[in-house]
């Protein structure tokens, strides 16, 4: 069990970042980019005298969020499990958000699985996210909870989200094929017990996005998912249609190796956006897409780069233009158009993604260039460093030319050496 609230949080908000592992860091990736013969660096001591730059320990939004995290983790240490319902049950029903928008009720709800977890496994092709290992005794723990609190709607769906991680763990990482019969069988017995649970409470009735968001999860194992999978996921997105989680964990869903096509996630990425925009723009499309991307999905070949790069903006804008978040957008895009995404590619496909990938990373230098404001040390893989390399691969002809610069609340910029002008001291 995870002790510190601060270390707790560092953590998940790295779980996304799990999948890279199995190729090469993102911090090394970076690093690549430079050859060490022609290209220069802000980060290397000749050179970082140039520029002055604001850095944050932490966002404010980060720390609203180690705020809820310490204070979940006491409530379960001091085994308040009414308490920690209670604060739960505030937390999704008044939609209280971060100072970046996000919704601390799955905060609250991330750090309570984290902190009862066993131990936490990368995840795969078929789950992305990470997953969650649960001691049977936990689990029942948490239902004998229920029985004793049925009022307490927030402790009925973390029982009925253990028991859908414990059935991925018994179904295993292959696809469908290679699933053995005993690991079907786990995952059917587990997944059940979870939808027995759900079962009693309707989400849309109950005005509960926590529990929308686990009935989502049951459509990995359901006969009829097809059928549910549209209403599942605009039901959980219209409880709260600022929350951006609803959208990303439907486009896993819109794969073709699950209920979608190759062009499904293209047309429920522009209905989300649409559905969206008085609220958040096209911070949907952007949401969408961005999971696809994880595991370079051919899907994304049908993507509109101008809405990619509107719904990017907007994301940031709802985000309350935080440097983590935007460090977040910038080392997901670098990976997006990485050395070797294209792979698994037909010559045909490929020539397409030439096109989109010279467009992501010209969408990336406009994120980058203009909407990071100040440097977040935690939120880059490799700290300040990492941020002043993907900044200077931008601007080398700038540096070569003993210009300086200046990162601050102003946003980036640059004073030519002729002009006289030099960037204040950080």
């Amino acid at each position: 069990m995870l002790r510190n609230a601060y270390h707790l949080l560092l953590g998940l908000l790295a779980l996304p970042f799990l999948f890279l592992l199995q190729f090469r860091t993102m911090w090394a990736f970076t690093k690549s980019l430079f050859n060490g013969l022609t290209d220069v660096s802000l980060s290397e001591p000749e050179h970082h005298e140039k520029i002055a730059y604001d850095t944050v320990d932490a966002t404010p939004s980060m720390k609203q969020r180690f705020a809820v995290a310490e204070l979940c983790q006491s409530l379960i240490e001091a085994e308040d499990w009414v308490g920690l319902s209670e604060k739960l049950t505030h937390l999704d029903q008044t939609r209280e958000k971060s100072d970046a928008g996000y919704a601390l009720a799955s905060t609250a709800r991330d750090t309570v699985l984290n902190c009862m977890a066993e131990a936490v496994v990368e995840g795969h092709t078929c789950h992305p996210d990470p997953i969650l290992i649960f001691a049977d005794e936990t689990v029942e723990f948490m239902e004998t909870l229920v029985e004793k609190h049925p009022e307490c709607y927030p402790l009925l769906a973390l029982a009925a989200d253990m028991r859908c991680y414990q059935g991925w763990v018994s179904r295993g990482a292959d696809y469908s094929q290679y699933v053995t019969d005993d690991g079907w069988f786990g995952m059917a017995q587990h997944f059940a017990k979870a939808q027995a649970l759900l079962d009693t409470h309707d989400p849309v009735a109950m005005n509960a996005p926590l529990l929308a968001a686990v009935r989502h999860k049951l459509l990995a194992f359901m006969p009829d998912a097809d059928k549910h999978v549209g209403l599942f996921y605009e039901q959980w997105s219209d409880l709260d249609l600022v929350d951006q989680e609803p959208h990303a964990k439907h486009a896993i869903m819109m794969l073709p190796r699950w209920f979608g096509s190759e062009q499904t996630l293209e047309i429920e990425a522009q209905k989300a956006a649409i559905r969206t925009a008085e609220v958040t723009g096209d911070a949907a499309y952007f949401s969408m897409y961005r999971r696809a991307f994880d595991a370079w999905d051919p899907s994304i070949l049908n993507l509109d780069t101008q809405a990619l790069g509107l719904g990017a903006h907007d994301l940031i804008t709802l985000r309350n233009d935080d440097p983590a978040v935007v460090a977040e957008v910038i080392q997901k895009m670098l990976w997006w158009t990485a050395i070797g995404s294209d792979r698994d590619y037909s010559k045909s496909e490929r020539e397409i993604w030439s096109g989109l990938a010279a467009e992501i990373d010209e969408i990336r230098r406009d994120i980058t260039m203009n909407r990071l404001l100040a440097i977040c040390p935690a939120a880059w893989e490799g700290g300040v460093e990492d941020a002043l390399d993907t900044l200077s691969f931008f601007i080398q002809d700038d540096i070569k030319a003993g210009s300086t610069f200046r990162l601050g609340k102003t946003g980036f910029e640059i004073f030519p050496h002729a002009s006289g002008q030099m960037a204040r001291p950080a």
